[in-house]
């Protein structure tokens, strides 16, 4: 990768290796923005920042970068959500045949949707980035400063799910282990090899070493699962 070519913002984390820093001022960078343009700046930006921080295989500024983009995600759409929903049919001519043509609605667009296109961003884009707006901001600031941050996606459905407002409302806890990086998919993933495979004949199989090695986690895990179960509403 050619470091010249990386934003600026790239090019400060790599010079004064003053990420927190950096990632603080980026905060308040983002909270201040007031042009949708602006932010989806702040979210080009923190792509390149997260290449390069995946080529030189930093986590820290990886996990910073992804919550500058989320945080920058969630700005166009608090921004979006400042225009109206009423909607507006667009109008093309339409061939009639023998020369003549006809103006016709082909399309009905929302108010939200034309300044999102002026800015250049998807209506898939935009359907998100309103979505991740619509998560309360306590709950969201939670969920993007934890380690590692939340998905896109996963911070997408919990705003969808909001404006539907359904019965089933998503904590910060169930989003945490649901989450890309949660353990509930690798939970259940464990049961089902558990499920295949004999634990006193596989533990029989160890030696020494292997199992001195293997004792702790065991227990760590064992543990942890207990304090869970025991904590978990009745």
């Amino acid at each position: 990768m050619n470091l010249n070519q990386l934003p600026a913002i790239v090019k400060r984390q790599i010079a004064t290796a003053r990420e927190p820093l950096n990632y603080e001022r980026a905060k308040s960078a983002i909270a201040e923005c007031a042009s949708i343009d602006e932010c989806q700046d702040w979210v080009d930006k923190s792509a390149a920042l997260a290449a390069y921080a995946k080529q030189v295989r930093d986590d820290s500024m990886l996990n910073n970068a992804k919550r500058i983009r989320l945080r920058a995600s969630a700005r166009v759409g608090e921004l979006l959500l400042q225009y109206p929903k009423n909607v507006r049919a667009v109008a093309t001519k339409r061939r009639l045949g023998q020369g003549r043509s006809s103006a016709t609605p082909n399309f009905i667009r929302s108010e939200r949707h034309e300044a999102a296109a002026i800015a250049g961003i998807p209506r898939s884009s935009t359907t998100m980035y309103v979505a991740m707006a619509r998560v309360p901001r306590e709950q969201r600031e939670a969920l993007i400063e934890a380690t590692p941050p939340i998905g896109a996606n996963a911070l997408y459905r919990i705003g969808a799910l909001d404006k539907r407002g359904g019965i089933n409302k998503v904590s910060v806890a169930w989003s945490t282990i649901m989450n890309k990086a949660g353990w509930a998919g690798n939970l259940n993933a464990f049961v089902t090899w558990c499920s295949k495979y004999e634990a006193r004949s596989l533990a029989g199989q160890l030696n020494t070493d292997e199992a001195e090695k293997l004792r702790p986690h065991v227990v760590a895990a064992q543990e942890w699962l207990d304090c869970f179960e025991q904590c978990l509403p009745k």
